[in-house]
C-alpha cells in the first residue's frame, strides 16, 4: 500500500457524505444502548504499547464507572485476598463514535458522531 492509498483509506469516513441523526435522538439511542449493556472494551496506551481489555462498568449521569485492581487480570480468589482497595475509575466521554447498521433503516448514515 502506498502512502497515498493509506491516506485515502484513513480519510474515508471524513470524506464520505453523511446523513446525520438529530443530536437528541442519537443521545437517546446511545443512552439506551449503554444502559442495556455493562461490558465494554477499555483501551489504554503509553508510548507504543496499547492494551484493550473487556471491563464491566456502570453508566450514570453521562459517565462510565468501573473498578480495577490496576494491573493484569487476576483470578477471583486472588482478588478477594487483595490488601489494597480497588481503584474506582470514572471516564467522562467527550466524543462517541457510533457504528450501527440499523441507522440505515431510519434513513441515517450507519456511522454517527456524538459530541458530548
Amino acid at each position: 500500500m502506498t502512502h497515498e492509498q493509506f491516506e485515502n483509506a484513513a480519510q474515508y469516513w471524513n470524506k464520505k457524505e453523511q446523513v446525520k441523526m438529530p443530536k437528541e435522538e442519537l443521545k437517546s439511542t446511545i443512552d439506551a444502548y449503554v444502559m442495556e449493556n455493562n461490558t465494554y472494551a477499555l483501551a489504554t496506551g503509553t508510548g507504543d504499547y496499547v492494551r484493550c481489555t473487556p471491563i464491566e462498568c456502570s453508566y450514570r449521569d453521562g459517565k462510565f464507572w468501573m473498578f480495577s485492581e490496576g494491573g493484569e487480570k487476576i483470578p477471583l480468589a486472588a482478588l478477594k485476598k487483595l490488601e489494597v482497595p480497588m481503584n474506582l475509575i470514572c471516564a467522562t466521554p467527550v466524543k462517541m463514535e457510533v457504528l450501527c447498521s440499523e441507522f440505515k433503516k431510519e434513513g441515517y448514515s450507519s456511522r454517527q458522531t456524538y459530541e458530548c
